[in-house]
């Protein structure tokens, strides 16, 4: 990238990357196990702005994407989905189509941590399916 002058880093992390609020705090479901993950997903958040700063000025971007909800990929259904209810699920086309929004934005958007649903409405970006084919419409929508 550095070679090329122009590049984009998106780190993909976590709304557990963030304090729960408290006390008291919630001693049940995830809220109580996620510790370590979302230490893991904090430090990604502030390496993100670290590499922006060191790499500004060379064409390169580099931000964070986390999702609004939970996105139910195979692992999180395994380890989660128990505890994850329909509604607090977001779509896997949502979350692409805000990391591929950031793999070519401008180059005065770097060094940020981005939610998902929020980078799409702010910039009005249109969902597409996976393929990339056509735009991509809930299911809740359709209906």
């Amino acid at each position: 990238m550095l070679e090329a002058g122009e590049g984009w880093i998106v780190n993909v992390s976590s709304a557990t990357g963030k304090l729960d609020p408290g006390p008291p705090f919630k001693m049940e479901g995830l809220a109580a196990t996620t510790g370590m993950y979302g230490s893991s997903k904090a430090a990604l958040n502030r390496e993100t702005n670290a590499l922006a700063h060191e790499l500004w000025g060379r064409g390169i971007r580099a931000n964070t994407v986390e999702p609004r909800a939970a996105v139910m990929s195979e692992g999180a259904e395994v380890l989660a989905g128990h505890v994850i209810q329909e509604h607090m699920i977001e779509s896997m086309e949502e979350m692409v189509e805000a990391a591929v929004f950031l793999c070519d934005c401008d180059i005065e958007t770097t060094g940020q941590v981005f939610v998902s649903l929020d980078l799409i409405a702010d910039r009005g970006v249109t969902v597409m399916t996976l393929d990339g084919g056509t735009p991509w419409s809930s299911p809740s929508s359709a209906g």
